[in-house]
């Protein structure tokens, strides 16, 4: 039979003895335990976070004018600035860009016409170098390429007169009347100076037979420059088609009063020449 009793009754002095405190670390739980406060506040704070991812990618909702909601469909900040930036033109080639200058400077149209041909090529989406093209190949008399390659630069950068103006003389020479007038007016309307295209527009008026659009169109750039010949020459034209004999002379005689006169049939367009030289032939389109 097993003997079992206990150490205190074998050794009474020790029994008497206080015990030491236990000092072996307390074994720790790793399972967490969850009361009823601690599982409602867990469920509340998953709801508030599902409520949250809901809005935060849910597309914006406005009210319309008759009081329905749609969704907005406008594109996202960065979307917006990315397609912004993908429609900005590249930067240029500067020395590209100042060869070509230099080139139409010098009057070199047949080289020009390769240059601005590379550079149009490189930078598909600049408007100076289809701008350049469009009138070098205009100088060499090929209308037809010029008005494709100015057409290009009044597309890429429908802001500029320049480019508009240089269009409308191109199409001056290929014998397009209204689409000629349908660009200088757009040059005019984008440059509250240019007196070049609102004589030149005037002029395509009158060839039209649109006599009072003429007359408004010449009096709009003697209202920028009063001393401007080409103007002066087309408001004398279409008063003297219009019967307006006193005012025609007087308009001639500010024209002659600065030394020049004149031409027949230019109804203003390039038509002020000095006195003594030969009636000037139609302004080419230029590069500017």
């Amino acid at each position: 039979m097993k003997n079992h009793a206990s150490a205190d009754a074998i050794d009474p002095v020790a029994s008497s003895l206080p015990r030491a405190a236990d000092t072996r670390p307390e074994r720790h739980d790793p399972r967490p335990r969850f009361g009823p406060r601690q599982g409602w506040a867990l469920a509340t704070v998953g709801t508030v976070a599902l409520v949250a991812a809901f809005y935060l990618t849910r597309p914006p909702v406005v009210t319309t004018s008759s009081g329905t909601e749609a969704v907005q469909t406008t594109a996202p900040r960065p979307a917006r600035a990315a397609a912004a930036a993908a429609r900005e033109p590249p930067p240029s080639d500067p020395a590209l860009a100042r060869k070509v200058e230099g080139l139409a400077r010098d009057g070199r149209w047949n080289v020009l016409v390769v240059y601005a041909a590379e550079w149009a090529r490189r930078e598909s989406r600049n408007a100076d170098a289809w701008h350049h093209l469009g009138a070098g190949l205009a100088k060499l008399g090929r209308y037809d390429e010029a008005g494709a390659a100015a057409g290009r630069a009044t597309d890429l950068a429908p802001e500029r007169a320049d480019v508009w103006r240089t269009l409308g003389e191109i199409e001056v020479a290929r014998e397009r009347p209204p689409q000629a007038l349908a660009a200088f007016e757009n040059a005019a309307a984008r440059d509250a100076k240019d007196v070049a295209s609102r004589v030149a527009a005037g002029a395509l008026y009158a060839s039209l037979g649109h006599l009072a659009r003429a007359r408004e169109t010449f009096a709009a750039a003697l209202a920028i420059d009063p001393r401007d010949v080409d103007a002066l020459c087309g408001s004398a034209a279409v008063a003297g088609m219009e019967g307006r004999v006193n005012e025609e002379e007087g308009l001639l005689q500010r024209v002659r009063a600065q030394g020049r006169r004149c031409s027949r049939g230019s109804l203003g367009y390039a038509g002020g020449t000095p006195v003594g030289a030969a009636p000037a032939e139609r302004r080419p389109a230029t590069s500017r």
